[in-house]
């Protein structure tokens, strides 16, 4: 249950930041709708999705036939796979339009790269073990 929250927080999250991104702001950059438009690429939202996992993985291991019987325990994996794939996706954006804005300042933007750059072992490790889980789920 709790992963599944976790799930809809992101998709909230998300459908907000695109919102957000086109908003009408007086002196609101291209650069920073396309960083909004993509902010679920965030380390917050890696080790969200991986907590979300990590429960999931959790709770189908105390509880197989439960979790055997549950709807929500056969589609689950998948949007969290989705989920991890759109912050690998985002911070993956978000990392090449930092490439771009190096004459706003160096230091801010070699920080920020190295902080999409982050997400990005993570997104993919979490990815993987949520297909992981998905195909426990389909052979029991």
């Amino acid at each position: 249950m709790a992963s599944g929250a976790i799930l809809v927080a992101f998709v909230l999250d998300w459908f907000a930041s695109i919102v957000a991104a086109f908003r009408h702001a007086h002196g609101f950059t291209g650069r920073a709708r396309a960083l909004q438009f993509f902010a679920p690429g965030s380390l917050t939202w890696a080790a969200l999705v991986v907590l979300a996992v990590a429960l999931l993985a959790l709770g189908h291991r105390n509880d197989p036939p439960a979790a055997r019987r549950a709807d929500l325990g056969e589609r689950l994996p998948i949007g969290l796979f989705l989920a991890a794939c759109a912050v690998g996706l985002s911070a993956s954006i978000d990392l090449l339009i930092e490439l771009t804005s190096f004459g706003g300042g160096i230091d801010a933007a070699f920080s920020a790269l190295i902080g999409y750059a982050a997400v990005l072992p993570i997104a993919a490790a979490t990815a993987w073990w949520a297909l992981q889980e998905t195909g426990k789920r389909s052979a029991t």
